[in-house]
């Protein structure tokens, strides 16, 4: 099947080895790429404890769970090889474990975790949604997930173009939306998220709210300074809260109990939208 060769690849990928340069940049204070990096990290922030226990996937660089622990957390580091990870991070006591696991199919327990973090790495997965069920399940107190925003779904204006073509020809769309259909060299579609596909399967769940939050990573200065990097980012930022563009990326909180009224605050003081979803009135039925 595709999703065994899709995980075979990336398995392969991750095995070939990380360039040294980059990964020293990862943790270096000074380094661009961690400022870009730092752009989603502060997502997190809102729903980190001290002595709570973290898993991430998908982490093959450990630098999500290395932020995770500088906080005060209990990290453990996860993925399809931990070559680097045992080499270059766990050596170095920059996460407290790691381990192989395959997203659809974790060896955990229901509820081992706190929270479950996925930082870019759930548009890799060939079948994202199993990957969804298996972190809730793992996790006591909720999933996040950091990627990139689906426009076809949060641009309203793309949408009706695209309705409007499609009628005439399903092909028109491909000379304005260039990349809507885009690949990575790994050889995986780059699936993009929407706030609606995770509200449908929270709510199936008869999970209790979703938090929201779009923002901007300056993606296209990714490897320049960062006063660029915050530059293009207030651009991006000025040009969103117009409505004239859609944010490039969706921090996403799906929380399997509801949050304390402390969470909450920090949620709304870092404009995370709250939804709250409504109980299943046939429960128990």
């Amino acid at each position: 099947m595709y999703n065994s060769e899709s995980y075979k690849k990336h398995q392969d990928f991750i095995d070939k080895g990380i360039d040294e340069n980059y990964l020293e940049d990862l943790f270096d204070e000074n380094s661009p790429i961690l400022h870009y990096n730092r752009g989603f990290f502060k997502n997190i922030d809102p729903i980190i404890e001290e002595d709570e226990k973290w898993l991430t996937v998908g982490d093959f660089t450990g630098i999500d769970a290395a932020y995770i622990k500088k906080k005060g957390a209990y990290t453990v580091a996860s993925d399809l090889s931990i070559k680097t990870l045992e080499e270059k991070v766990l050596s170095k006591g920059l996460v407290d474990e790691c381990c192989i696991q395959n997203v659809e199919m974790l060896t955990f327990e229901n509820n081992s975790f706190d929270y479950v973090c996925c930082k870019e790495a759930y548009h890799h997965f060939p079948r994202p949604a199993i990957g969804f069920y298996e972190m809730i399940r793992v996790a006591k107190k909720g999933v996040i997930v950091i990627e990139p925003n689906d426009i076809g779904i949060s641009f309203p204006l793309l949408a009706m173009v695209r309705n409007i073509l499609d009628r005439v020809n399903t092909k028109l769309i491909k000379k304005i939306w260039k990349n809507q259909y885009s690949y990575e060299v790994v050889g995986n579609y780059v699936y993009k998220v929407s706030f609606r596909e995770f509200e449908k399967m929270a709510t199936g769940l008869d999970l209790p709210m979703i938090a929201v939050k779009g923002f901007n990573s300056a993606i296209e200065a990714r490897w320049q300074s960062k006063s660029r990097q915050n530059f293009k980012r207030f651009i991006n930022n000025v040009l969103c809260n117009l409505s004239i563009l859609p944010y490039q990326h969706l921090s996403i909180i799906v929380f399997k109990q509801q949050p304390d009224d402390e969470t909450l605050k920090n949620l709304k003081s870092s404009n995370y939208r709250l939804h709250a979803l409504p109980k299943n009135p046939h429960n128990g039925f």
